[in-house]
Formats: C-alpha cells, structure tokens, sequence
C-alpha cells in the first residue's frame, strides 16, 4: 500500500523516518512513499540557503538531492492562515482565513485538501503533530481544529510545550488587570490598531515585531542566530539586540 507521511516539527534537528516499499500482504511495490516536512517561523536561516552560522547538515543534504526554492513566499504573516494556504493551494482571500483558530471546512467547505488528493489516488495519508493549525500549548497533544477529511491515521504528541503549561497560566494570574492574552483572538488589523495604542514593543523576530515598527510603536527586536540585516525592524523608533 501507498503511504503519504506528514510530519510536523517545531524542532530545528528533524528525525528522517524511512518506510519500506511493501504492500500489507507482503508484495513490494514500486510505489513510492511521500514524506512531506511543515516547519513554523525556519525563514531561510539554514545552510543550505548559505547562513553563516547555521549548521545543518541533515536538511542541507536532503535540499542537495532535491529542488531548493529560493523565492518562495507565504501567504500570510501568520502560521495558520499560511498553513490553510498551503494544504489546498489557495490564497488567504480565497480560503478566508484571515484569523487563527479558524476551521478550514466552515469557509470552504468543498475543498480537496493535499492530502484528501493523495487518499483519492490510493494513499494512506497519515498525519503526526501540527499541520493545521492549533493553540500553542492550548491544544497540543489534540487534534483541534484539524480536518478529517484530509488523514487516515493521525498522531498526536506532545512534550515540554504541553507538559509546562501550567507557568503560562500562572504568568497571566499575577496581574490580570495588565496582562492580555490575544493569542488567536483577533485579526491581523486588529492587532495593528491594538499596536498602535501601545508605547513599547519588545518581542523576538515574528509578524507582530514588524506590525509594531510599522505602527510606529518604540520596538525592540530581540534575535539569536537569525539574519538581523534581513530581519530587522525597519524604522525611526526601532532598535535590535542580537544574542
């Protein structure tokens, strides 16, 4: 039998899973297995895309045997909007996600997703961890808002993000009255109005540190081993820190 693997990871080292081409009587078929890697918030900061600091010989060797893109985009600033895109070839404003926690059959309710083509080809499409979108650590470890028209099987770990939860909750506890959790509440436009009524702005390389800068909020960007140069916030009142 054919099988499709989709495998998340938010985990910058990614374990390569192999599958051995046999039918589940025994046969061997000369089919092949698809095994298909969705990363959140990577940009280009890899070896194979020529970063100075970055080593990662596993992907730049699969990159080495495969097709590099080097001018590909995503559709939105934001991970599950780009995801929904992704998984069935439509642009935001035709998928109508411009929100997060938005479930991809309640605006585009006929869609054939990737992995639903790959099923109707004789597949098994089989998904481990996040490919649509879910709360993070909220729902992790659950299938969320997930599609099931789109798998056969699915699996869903978790780990540390899941396990330590609780401190988030414990952080938002210490003074509700200043503290606003927004994740996955509003729309992009939202929280640029949001934004704008703010003084300051610190946060790490992300879409919000740019809606902040382009508000004209004091923004600081905070960076590891990223590209400052390319990823900076541009602006009068912005700065950096790079670790």
């Amino acid at each position: 039998m054919r099988k499709l693997i989709i495998i998340y990871t938010t985990f910058f080292c990614i374990n390569l899973i192999s599958c051995k081409s046999e039918n589940f009587d025994g046969t061997k078929s000369d089919k092949k297995n698809v095994l298909f890697i969705m990363t959140d918030d990577l940009n280009c900061d890899l070896g194979s895309y020529n970063h100075n600091l970055v080593i990662s010989p596993n992907i730049d060797n699969l990159a080495s045997n495969g097709s590099l893109f080097s001018n590909a985009h995503v559709q939105w600033p934001q991970c599950g909007q780009s995801r929904a895109s992704f998984m069935t070839g439509m642009y935001s404003d035709q998928t109508k996600h411009t929100k997060l926690n938005v479930d991809i059959r309640t605006t585009i309710p006929d869609v054939v997703t990737l992995g639903q083509r790959f099923r109707q080809r004789g597949y098994k499409s089989v998904r481990i961890g996040k490919i649509y979108h879910y709360d993070n650590p909220g729902s992790i470890g659950t299938s969320s808002a997930d599609d099931i028209h789109t798998w056969d099987y699915t699996i869903n770990p978790y780990g540390r993000d899941k396990e330590e939860e609780y401190k988030i909750e414990k952080l938002l506890s210490i003074n509700n009255k200043k503290i606003f959790n927004m994740f996955g509440k509003f729309s992009l436009v939202e929280i640029f109005l949001f934004l704008k009524e703010c003084k300051l702005f610190i946060g790490n390389d992300s879409g919000l540190m740019h809606l902040a800068a382009l508000a004209g909020v004091r923004t600081i960007g905070l960076f590891g081993p990223s590209s400052v140069e390319k990823y900076r916030p541009w602006g009068r009142k912005t700065l950096y820190i790079s670790g």
